[in-house]
């Protein structure tokens, strides 16, 4: 990807506290779009996720996991609560909500296409493109995934961005 500048944002975390994508300048970012109900494709990024952690070990004081959620109407508190305790990632994975206002400008901003299912599913549903972005130390876009990454790659990549 080069070395594109990651556009900042400003959403609350899953406890509600504020967060800055530029908070974590420093760290290795793995930025992710998620939502808490997806039956296939976000629990598989969750679980690659946790395996990753795994096999950074120490590097993960250095690395930030951070999710954005793609579905405004679903993902509350409790619903995020739940989903990063399902996959293990309960301290290792920020996951920042928001209103559909908030969050659009995000979406926007990494190029994500989001659209709700119709209302008329008795399983709330999201189509929208799955993302892996690694962001280095200094806030550029550098490593762009789709959610067939493999957990050994990622920890590669995030590895090389830590030795620079």
């Amino acid at each position: 990807m080069g070395k594109a500048p990651a556009p900042d944002f400003k959403l609350a975390d899953q406890s509600g506290k504020a967060v800055s994508l530029s908070d974590y300048r420093g760290k290795v970012v793995v930025l992710t779009f998620l939502y808490t109900h997806c039956p296939d494709e976000c629990p598989l990024i969750a679980s690659k996720l946790y395996t990753t952690s795994g096999l950074l070990g120490s590097a993960m004081n250095q690395t930030a996991f951070v999710a954005v959620s793609t579905d405004p109407d679903n993902d509350t508190p409790i619903a995020v609560a739940k989903f990063v305790q399902q996959h293990n990632l309960e301290g290792k994975l920020r996951y920042l909500v928001g209103t559909r206002e908030q969050l659009q400008p995000v979406w926007s901003a990494y190029s994500l296409f989001v659209a709700p299912s119709p209302t008329n599913e008795t399983l709330p549903s999201v189509s929208h493109s799955t993302r892996v972005i690694v962001i280095d130390q200094a806030g550029n876009q550098r490593v762009n995934l789709n959610s067939d990454f493999d957990s050994a790659d990622l920890t590669l990549d995030v590895r090389a961005l830590l030795s620079e």
